[in-house]
């Protein structure tokens, strides 16, 4: 049975090459049969595949009563955030696309908790506890009006709600994983290198591994907050600049949302469109997109990039080639 492989310094070249030539291919047929924007098409493809696939690759691990009423649940979150994506994707549009923000943020803490609820009622005890920390001063929390603000102008000035999702549309949405991962990991790494930016990145990682749930997204120094958050401008910025269907930045922020979510080891990251990725990724047993960073938490000096394309490696020689060390902090000064 295929089980994820630990894969410390992002997906393997290989596998991510013959991956994306597959689902190019595969979009593309999809494209030209009028599937692709087909919205009982692929809700209906995602309702019956991604429980055959998890069942494939998961199922055999449940091996007592609670770890198959565990199995259960996942695959029902799976549907209802589905449901979710397409009520707030095609609700929130144009100016409203800055709501999409805070639905995704909503809907995904709700299930979250209710998951957690579920599991912690017909077990006791077996969940552990659910942390929600709260802190910052009065400037930490102006980070979502700024965030929110950004969607906003994208919303109303640079993304096409009218594009519909085409052949070429995978390629980009390729890029935009690259981008934002590029941005994210190298922002994220120069915060483990520099003391003063590190300083203000510890707060974040106050949340520990066995501890995250999403509340953690939230949990950060505004300066730290707002660099993070440049990933999500990257992605914009590449939909933007292609002229290609708002879905796609859409969809890549349900599955980033998902980095820190205290089950997204047992769910599918993105929510629709896309969702074809992870089940390829399940079925090889590789690191998922949604769940490459979780692992960040426990492993400081690994996982930096959010969604596992940029290498740990590549970000070290990058950064070493300009004269930035990530062994300028030690591991007892970060502790």
């Amino acid at each position: 049975m295929p089980t994820e492989q630990p894969v410390p310094s992002g997906q393997q070249g290989f596998y991510m090459l013959g991956k994306c030539a597959f689902l190019f291919a595969y979009y593309a047929m999809l494209s030209r049969a009028g599937l692709a924007n087909d919205v009982r098409f692929k809700v209906g493809l995602f309702t019956v595949l991604t429980p055959l696939v998890k069942f494939y690759c998961l199922f055999e691990r449940a091996k007592t009563r609670a770890l198959q009423f565990e199995f259960v649940l996942s695959v029902l979150h799976d549907q209802i955030r589905c449901a979710c994506f397409w009520f707030l994707a095609t609700s929130c549009q144009g100016q409203y696309y800055f709501l999409f923000v805070f639905g995704v943020t909503i809907s995904q803490a709700v299930l979250e908790y209710a998951h957690y609820r579920i599991l912690n009622f017909r077990n006791p005890g077996s969940e552990g506890s659910f942390v929600v920390k709260l802190g910052g001063g009065l400037q930490d929390q102006l980070l979502t009006p700024i965030v929110a603000t950004w969607f906003y102008f994208l919303g109303t000035l640079w993304l096409d709600f009218d594009r519909p999702i085409t052949s070429s549309s995978f390629l980009v949405y390729v890029a935009a994983v690259y981008a934002s991962d590029l941005v994210f990991g190298s922002l994220h790494f120069l915060t483990h290198c520099w003391p003063w930016l590190w300083k203000k990145h510890a707060i974040h990682h106050q949340y520990k591994r066995q501890d995250l749930n999403s509340f953690a997204n939230f949990y950060t120094e505004f300066l730290d907050g707002l660099l993070m958050n440049c990933s999500m401008m990257a992605i914009g910025g590449v939909v933007a600049l292609t002229g290609d269907c708002s879905y796609i930045m859409s969809d890549l922020l349900f599955t980033a949302a998902l980095s820190h979510h205290k089950y997204n080891h047992h769910i599918i990251g993105p929510s629709c469109f896309f969702f074809e990725i992870d089940c390829i990724d399940l079925v090889f047993g590789k690191k998922r997109m949604s769940t490459f960073h979780y692992d960040h938490h426990q492993e400081l000096d690994q996982h930096f990039c959010l969604m596992g394309a940029v290498s740990d490696g590549f970000l070290n020689k990058l950064f070493r080639f300009v004269g930035v060390d990530l062994g300028r902090l030690s591991t007892s000064q970060k502790k």
